[in-house]
């Protein structure tokens, strides 16, 4: 993504929780140079996690089924 020039944030198992909390609110952000994309995992972005400035969400953990999705 870096090399075709989208900026992002990314939330995975490896990201300590004060940084996610950092990462989300700047995608959350108006500011001009807000990141555009935010990669997460679900296990690690599924609770508590407020996009509201998303327009669209594509799932592709691999370990997601149904029942993960409805909890």
């Amino acid at each position: 993504m870096k090399e075709a020039g989208h900026s992002f944030v990314r939330i995975d198992g490896s990201v300590s929780a004060p940084n996610r909390i950092t990462a989300i609110n700047r995608f959350n952000s108006d500011a001009p140079d807000a990141p555009r994309f935010i990669l997460c995992s679900l296990l690690a972005a599924g609770t508590g996690i407020n996009l509201t400035r998303a327009n669209w969400a594509y799932m592709m953990d691999v370990w997601w089924n149904s029942a993960v999705g409805t909890s």
